[in-house]
């Protein structure tokens, strides 16, 4: 499980992922970049290795406050889904991603799964037509495009509005203000805060990759 390609921005060896044996990857400390940027000891944040999704999922389902969405970069939502049936988690998962084929894959093979769908500065009103199609629960748009008229079309029809990635705390209170559903942020301890004070703290919208 990890974001980019390539190990470069969190880990202190460069590999590319997708030519790289897990054992490979396994030599990466993925801490790196958590530590550099926050000024840490390595006594303070330890080394991480990367985890397999089957690792994410068993931990994730030992709680009930937060959900993994996945978002898969090529085309392994077959062995993903596969993974989550085994494993009897999909009331833990979800997933998001702008590549329409995957998310409508993931549908096929799982209607039960919620699909946030990312999209960007696209036609709203064909995205709309085409998230219903596909049976999607949410679009996703990037937080500077996002508009009170696109969050009540969206919302008139049916589905949940979503936006990336917020990390300053005045376009978190705007886009709550708006009647944004679904804030992806890389500091869920700030959305927190200003849900607490709006009497929304326990909504489930605070969504960090």
């Amino acid at each position: 499980v990890v974001h980019d390609r390539t190990t470069k921005r969190v880990g202190d060896i460069d590999l590319d992922v997708t030519q790289s044996s897990y054992e490979e990857l396994l030599a990466v400390d993925v801490a790196t970049g958590f530590r550099r940027d926050h000024n840490l000891s390595v006594k303070e944040c330890p080394k991480h290795t990367m985890p397999l999704l089957e690792d994410v999922l068993q931990k994730v389902m030992t709680q009930n406050r937060t959900r993994v969405s996945i978002q898969p970069k090529m085309d392994c939502v077959g062995e993903a889904v596969a993974l989550i049936k085994r494993l009897k988690c999909e009331s833990w998962v979800g997933f998001n991603d702008g590549n329409l084929t995957l998310m409508a894959k993931v549908k096929k093979l799982a209607p039960e799964l919620p699909v946030f769908w990312d999209r960007g500065e696209s036609d709203i009103d064909e995205d709309i037509a085409m998230a219903k199609q596909n049976e999607f629960e949410a679009l996703v748009l990037n937080h500077a495009v996002i508009t009170q008229r696109k969050v009540e079309n969206i919302h008139r029809a049916g589905l949940e509005v979503g936006a990336w990635t917020v990390n300053s705390d005045s376009e978190m209170k705007r886009l709550l203000e708006l009647g944004v559903n679904r804030i992806y942020t890389d500091y869920p301890k700030r959305l927190l805060r200003i849900l607490r004070q709006n009497g929304q703290a326990s909504r489930k919208d605070s969504n960090h990759e």
